[in-house]
């Protein structure tokens, strides 16, 4: 009888399947050799024929039932694939960085030898040719002054277009002559072809960026197209190599004041007093960026002191009296007003008064008699003075 087995176990542990009997070669010994089948029992007419035991039909019957699971078709057999696979994939990467290393290690060697055939000795009549080459270039070098004074002397005549003929012939021959560019760029703003004079000055200051006058001339073809902000970057960035740089006070001054940041205006202008202290403009234009910030005494301390030292100045005296006016102070305005009829005229100083930086004076009645008597004089062609006596008065 058969030893008890569980077959609705699928499995068995590992060390029981080893331990398993192998089918011997005596369960199906053949009966005519002499060796009987070891339960030795009687067997069927058909086992003896076959010279089969019947046990064997059992045992494979019941492993066809359920297999035992070999070595074969354990799950290692996909470690190794896998194992395989990468070892591909990295001996295909060593490959392919062999090759790479061994042509990029080529391509300096073909470069090496490009530049050893370019420095290869020249032939016998090399130097003739570049004699005659240098010979060459320094003529037309010397020829960029007399281009660039009679591009100058064309444009002072009112002919840019021939002087932008001419530079043009000189750039065929220099063409990254820096100079040239930039007179190109002076004839584009003689005719007010703003935006090729800053792709002029652009251009030149790629090659060249510590072009000083390059860089003024930028800004002042965006200060002309009205692009305060582009002029100022540029005057700050000229004055970051030169502090001193008055065009570069001016510029950034300027810009400042078209942008309504009248303080930041103020040190530029500031600045530029110090260094000239006869530079009425932009003693006026503080004095009147300190009448737009309401400091109207600073405004006038600045007004005075440029009329301390040239007292002819008619845009100093239109600017008092205006501060003056704007304070509401009519006696002091009419006292300069009458200074400057007795410089400038009486016609002169007539279209002042009808500006509105003096409606708020207007009604006073030393403001409203000055007005009168200017209108009489643009009359009948007589001169105004205003008595001392009418200056004390209330308004």
């Amino acid at each position: 009888m058969e030893p008890f087995h569980d077959i609705y176990r699928k499995e068995e542990p590992l060390f029981l399947m080893r331990r398993r009997r192998k089918v011997r070669p005596e369960d199906h010994a053949d009966p005519a050799a002499g060796k009987p089948p070891p339960d030795g029992g009687s067997k069927s007419a058909s086992s003896t024929k076959s010279g089969v035991s019947p046990d064997f039909y059992k045992k494979r019957h019941h492993r066809s039932r359920h297999p035992r699971r070999d070595e074969a078709q354990s799950p290692s057999w996909r470690l190794w694939i896998l194992l395989l696979l990468i070892f591909a994939v990295y001996a295909a990467f060593l490959a392919y960085s062999t090759i790479f290393k061994g042509l990029r290690k080529s391509k300096p060697s073909a470069a090496a030898a490009e530049v050893a055939s370019t420095n290869a000795p020249a032939p016998e009549s090399a130097p003739d040719d570049a004699a005659k080459h240098i010979q060459d270039r320094i003529a037309a070098w010397n020829r960029i002054p007399d281009a660039i004074l009679q591009a100058q002397t064309l444009i002072e005549r009112g002919v840019p277009d021939q002087a932008e003929a001419r530079l043009l012939q000189a750039l065929e021959a220099c063409p990254d002559t820096a100079r040239l560019q930039s007179k190109l760029a002076q004839v584009y703003i003689a005719r007010k072809e703003y935006a090729r004079a800053a792709t002029a000055l652009l251009d030149v200051l790629e090659s060249n960026p510590d072009d000083y006058a390059a860089r003024l001339l930028l800004g002042s073809v965006y200060e002309s197209k009205t692009n305060y902000v582009a002029a100022l970057a540029v005057a700050n960035w000229i004055l970051e190599t030169d502090p001193a740089s008055s065009a570069a006070h001016q510029m950034a001054a300027n810009a400042y004041l078209n942008t309504d940041r009248k303080a930041l205006a103020i040190q530029h202008l500031r600045r530029l007093t110090q260094m000239d202290r006869d530079n009425i403009v932009a003693q006026n234009k503080m004095g009147m960026a300190y009448v737009d910030l309401g400091e109207y005494v600073k405004a006038i301390q600045v007004f005075n002191d440029i009329l301390s030292r040239n007292n002819t100045d008619s845009v100093t005296y239109y600017n008092l009296a205006a501060c003056y006016a704007r304070q509401g102070m009519a006696d002091q305005a009419a006292e300069v007003l009458s200074r400057a009829i007795a410089l400038f005229g009486d016609k002169f100083v007539a279209g002042w008064v009808k500006n509105p930086e003096f409606d708020m004076i207007r009604s006073s009645r030393i403001f409203a008699a000055l007005t009168e008597d200017l209108d009489k004089s643009s009359a009948d062609g007589s001169k105004i003075v205003i008595e001392p006596e009418k200056q004390g008065k209330d308004k």
